[in-house]
């Protein structure tokens, strides 16, 4: 039944236009951040114990914000899951990447002068963001992620 709902609610994001999807998503966590939810109970907590270094204040302003960025997430799931390719890839803004990525899965750091051949590439990216989205992106190149 949960994840009905779940698809539901990722049907009904993916229709609306991704600032929107943002906002209401967005609002949706500030709501249960106010009402005190356990999501917000278990970040300031575990920040607690992993960034002792920050202010109580600070602490909560990181939380605060780990709770949006999870809603904008979120919200970007439906397009994710429902949109054509074309439009998620619209989304996505390579002109940096692209080059880089490109030549490493051409092995192009491999010298064949050396007898070097090319091995495969590991590509590390940090997980901020939508990973699911990178995924698909990638999936382009024939990558497995």
């Amino acid at each position: 039944m949960i994840g009905l709902l779940i698809r539901g609610v990722l049907r009904l994001l993916s229709k609306l236009p991704m600032p929107v999807a943002r906002r209401l998503m967005g609002a949706v966590v500030a709501a249960g951040w106010h009402l005190g939810g356990s999501g917000r109970h278990i970040t300031t907590a575990n920040l607690a114990h992993c960034r002792d270094d920050l202010t109580p204040g600070d602490r909560k302003a990181l939380a605060r914000d780990a709770a949006r960025q999870t809603a904008w997430l979120f919200a970007e799931q439906g397009a994710v899951w429902y949109w054509p390719r074309e439009r998620w890839a619209a989304l996505i803004d390579d002109r940096q990447a692209r080059p880089l990525l490109e030549s490493a899965l051409r092995g192009d750091a491999a010298d064949p002068a050396a007898g070097e051949e090319p091995q495969g590439t590991l590509l590390l990216v940090p997980h901020l963001g939508n990973w699911e989205l990178l995924s698909l992106y990638l999936g382009d190149y024939g990558v497995t992620a």
